[in-house]
């Protein structure tokens, strides 16, 4: 019997040993919002006894070497971007959850030009009132678009250097919402300053994106900016061949 035993223990043993070590969850991120003045405020959270959540507040991958997360952090450092995953023994650690924060930038007086579609309306003052959308076009944040081109002049209230804008913008095809297919910044003189060009994916994971157009540092009083909606969906999609929506929340310049 105590052979029997010894047998039936050892392969439960082995067998146990042989699966796979369940993944944990990711830890829940809450944030005062993703633009700040001068600082923004995260915390995170994961309920189960032993587990230990590790961050990073510099791109890198968190392990369990980070430094472990025990009290709301607070974010003073322009495009910070905040890491964090769930880590305990027995485990597979979660997958990570991230968030890049961005300081308030020059002070934009107003923004004149192309209007969004009646249907996702809201004041121009929305594309400078730091306050970010969330991931769902409805939410009241987003200017929504479906048209050949946008066309927006940015007034700087006066000369300011600047070297960079930033476009808050929304990805999620399920609902037809695409990145641009063009944007292109200019001088109040209209020369070109920098053009980024985008092409749609099926495997790009969906939400809120930054995208970034950098150009010659120089005082500027005036930015003209011109966005190209995509206007054929690819064929991988239910849409295909026809216009994508486009949403913005947020535009930035530094």
């Amino acid at each position: 019997m105590r052979i029997l035993a010894l047998l039936i223990l050892t392969s439960w043993f082995a067998a146990s040993k042989a699966q796979p070590a369940y993944q944990l969850a990711p830890p829940l991120l809450r944030s005062s919002g993703l633009f700040f003045s001068d600082t923004a405020q995260a915390t995170l959270s994961f309920a189960m006894a032993g587990a230990r959540i590790h961050y990073t507040l510099d791109g890198s991958q968190p392990t369990p070497a980070s430094p472990l997360y025990q009290q709301p952090l607070s974010i003073t450092r322009h495009r910070t971007m905040l890491k964090a995953a769930v880590f305990a023994d027995g485990y597979t650690p979660s997958t990570v959850v991230s968030q890049e924060f961005y300081a308030p930038g020059l002070r934009i007086a107003g923004v004149s030009g192309t209007l969004p579609h009646e249907r996702y309306a809201a004041p121009a003052s929305y594309l400078y009132n730091s306050q970010d959308g969330g991931t769902h076009h409805a939410s009241g944040q987003w200017l929504g678009y479906q048209c050949d081109s946008i066309s927006w002049t940015i007034d700087l209230a006066g000369r300011q250097p600047a070297s960079q804008m930033m476009l808050h913008v929304l990805y999620n095809p399920s609902a037809w919402i695409f990145l641009p297919r063009q944007i292109s910044v200019y001088n109040q003189a209209g020369s070109l300053l920098h053009t980024l060009q985008f092409t749609p994916e099926a495997q790009q994971p969906a939400g809120a994106k930054a995208l970034w157009l950098s150009f010659r540092k120089g005082q500027y009083r005036q930015l003209r900016v011109v966005i190209h909606p995509l206007n054929r969906i690819p064929d991988w999609h239910d849409g295909r061949g026809t216009p994508g929506w486009c949403f913005i929340d947020e535009l930035k310049v530094y």
